[in-house]
């Protein structure tokens, strides 16, 4: 039976499916370059392998173009040009090209969806452009038929979708397994990520045959045919031993079908299935599984789902066969005439295909108790009525690397499958052969060039992250940042926005190791700024108290001032003139007010403190001061009562004076009073600016 490819979601069986609802005009000039590399521990040199690409737009198939720059061509009844190596009658379209003749063995992939790379080995693949039905679709290969032009061929395929939404990309085991293959991708931010197999076909082939000593009734799906060269391992679902017309396995799942057909036709299956929400099913007595979405308007103590009345909002519309269960079919892919929405029909049963599957329908679950089928840790070990063996096998981390795979249609639930995702893809490496001859080495920690820096608004500064060990396989590491109202971070490189604190991280994208930088931005420095006094480092006083501020800078504030109290401050002037003093006052009154006094009691300035509406609620008010050359003692004197002050700044009103400020320094002998609580511009005026990091 020949298998035609046309356009129909639900038979694509990966993350693919998802990715083409959301977008379903696949158009774009960019491209991801797929490079392809040969494992050495491959028996197919890169003359050996020939590789074909065949995806979906414009309403039906098109494939690439190797002799004319790539170019994506619809598919029609013409192409079918070359002639067929048996003499079934057919014609078939002249796609593949040997690996060796793509230069630099690098794909530029545009955006298309519904996209299989077929990787062929010894020989082209025979596939044509179904013109008998003339439905957009072609005719792709078929497993263990001799009357296919392909029989005998081994091949492989990668699978993905490219839309303005990312990358979906994944290695597949859903028809079969015939060659070991590996895909890794890396992404903005550091992204990466591998999927595939880890060991040689023959040492998988043993392990193959170890598995099926115990588990005998899947030995048969390793196919050899010794005229062809040719072994492989099939899906159960795709041999006839497990075939619903009379295999010997027809049967398989029957036992374990029938317990939980039982057990749920006496009570309600309270089942939570991720982001498709909480159901509630009953088998009624037609032998249909019916759910109906819950809410927690259903019970009041929102624990159970016992009182739910059922409503028919999704169905499995009998119990399901060995062969639907493995293949995704029939029942199981069914758009339910009695339900309303054929989406909750799929999610309903794509999620008892997949827990069947993997043996997760747990027979000695509470009554009336939430349950879900998300902990993989649980998958395989159904020790009454078993799992599928085939999927257990490629799960398996000796097998697969982080035991990531493909191995049925519906193995993408609970994001359980080999499909790699990202928003941002950059390059794309196809290992043929797999990743036997590869020593991974995990990511065990990542050093930064700081552990804090500061940086002021505006300025940019680099940092570098050191993924260790150094032969760590993976060196890519993703940058995030606590709050980009702060400091932003793109691949390492910082941007001040604005005054505050926040954390850098640096992590792995495989494995759990992070390292953070802790960042303080402040404001730039005025030019012409003299210094910044805080209230309470004062040389002496008489009568006032501190207090702890809740202004923006945080630390203490002096207070409790009455009239005759005083505070005493030390002050360089680089040059005699008039100075613009600022002083940060807060009062609930507005009789308050104070004298500035210098060395020989005159008084230089008065001020009168506005009403800021309470003791903690802060403004600036500015006055010119003549002042004299030189050290200068400085003397704040109250007049009146009911004030606070924080601090106090000294600018310049001469430009000539800018120069000498960073000489000035404000001096305190109760310099242990002041607050390292927030640093802020004027405490960094003297610090280096940069810890360990790169600044321009």
């Amino acid at each position: 039976m020949k298998k035609t490819i046309v356009f129909r979601s639900a038979m694509l069986g990966s993350a693919v499916t998802a990715a083409l609802n959301l977008n379903p005009a696949f158009a774009g000039d960019d491209t991801i370059p797929y490079e392809f590399a040969v494992s050495p521990n491959s028996e197919f040199s890169a003359d050996e392998i020939y590789i074909a690409v065949v995806g979906y737009q414009n309403g039906g198939y098109a494939f690439m173009d190797f002799d004319n720059d790539f170019e994506i061509n619809q598919m029609d009844s013409t192409d079918n040009t070359l002639a067929s190596p048996n003499d079934d009658g057919y014609s078939y379209i002249d796609m593949f090209v040997p690996l060796s003749e793509i230069e630099e063995q690098t794909i530029p992939m545009p955006q298309l969806s519904s996209v299989r790379m077929y990787i062929a080995f010894g020989s082209t693949l025979y596939i044509r452009y179904d013109s008998e039905s003339d439905t957009g679709g072609y005719v792709a290969p078929t497993l263990n038929n001799e009357g296919d032009a392909n029989y005998g061929i081994r091949f492989e395929m990668v699978e993905l979708t490219y839309n303005d939404y990312g990358l979906w990309t994944n290695t597949t085991r859903v028809d079969s397994y015939q060659y070991p293959m590996g895909i890794e991708v890396w992404g903005g931010d550091g992204f990466y990520k591998r999927v595939g197999e880890i060991l040689t076909h023959d040492d998988i082939v043993n392990a193959w045959q170890a598995m099926t000593q115990a588990e005998t009734q899947f030995t048969n799906l390793y196919l050899v045919d010794d005229e062809y060269d040719y072994d492989i391992i099939v899906n159960p679902s795709h041999h006839e031993d497990f075939s619903s017309s009379g295999g010997q396995y027809e049967d398989y799942f029957d036992a374990y079908v029938d317990a939980v057909w039982s057990r749920y036709s006496t009570e309600n299956l309270c089942l939570s299935i991720g982001e498709a929400g909480k159901w509630v099913g009953r088998v009624n007595s037609s032998d249909q599984f019916v759910f109906t979405e819950y809410t927690d308007d259903y019970t009041d103590e929102n624990s159970g789902c016992s009182d739910v009345t059922l409503s028919t909002d999704a169905m499995i519309s009998a119990k399901p066969g060995t062969y639907e269960i493995m293949s995704a079919s029939g029942v199981l892919a069914e758009d339910v005439s009695e339900t309303s929405d054929t989406d909750n029909d799929k999610n309903i049963q794509k999620h008892f295909s997949a827990a069947f599957n993997r043996g997760a329908i747990d027979l000695d679950a509470d009554e009336d108790a939430w349950i879900s089928w998300d902990d993989s840790s649980t998958y395989f070990d159904n020790a009454y009525y078993g799992h599928n063996q085939y999927v257990e096998f490629w799960h398996s981390e000796d097998i697969s690397f982080e035991g990531e795979t493909y191995a049925f249609a519906y193995d993408d639930v609970f994001d359980y499958s080999s499909t790699i995702h990202t928003t941002s893809p950059e390059q794309v490496l196809v290992t043929i052969g797999g990743f036997s001859a590869d020593d991974y080495v995990e990511a065990a920690s990542i050093e930064l060039s700081c552990e804090t820096l500061s940086l002021t608004t505006g300025d940019v500064s680099t940092i570098s992250a050191d993924v260790l060990p150094v032969s760590a396989s993976n060196q890519s590491v993703s940058w995030a940042t606590s709050d980009d109202d702060v400091v932003t971070v793109d691949d390492g490189e910082l941007t001040a926005v604005s005054e505050g604190t926040a954390t850098v991280t640096a992590s792995s994208y495989t494995a759990s190791v992070s390292a953070v930088c802790y960042v303080t931005v402040t404001d730039p420095i005025p030019e012409n700024f003299i210094a910044r006094i805080e209230a309470e480092d004062y040389d002496e006083m008489s009568g006032v108290e501190t207090e702890t501020t809740s202004d923006t800078d945080g630390g203490e504030n002096v207070g409790y001032i009455d009239t005759g109290d005083w505070m005493r401050y030390s002050i360089n002037i680089p040059s005699a003139g008039t100075y613009q003093f600022d002083f940060r006052l807060a009062s609930a009154y507005s009789t308050g007010s104070f004298e500035l006094r210098n060395a020989n009691d005159d008084v230089l300035a008065t001020v009168e403190v506005n009403n800021t509406g309470s003791f903690q609620t802060w403004e600036t008010q500015s006055l010119m001061v003549d002042v004299e050359e030189g050290d200068q003692t400085l003397t704040i004197v109250a007049t009146a009562d009911g004030w606070n002050i924080n601090w106090f700044e000294v600018y310049s009103t001469d430009t000539d004076d800018q120069e000498e400020n960073a000489t000035n320094t404000a001096s305190s002998s109760a310099a242990s009073n002041s607050s390292a609580g927030s640093l802020s511009w004027w405490m960094l005026a003297f610090m280096p600016l940069l810890v360990g990091c790169r600044k321009r």
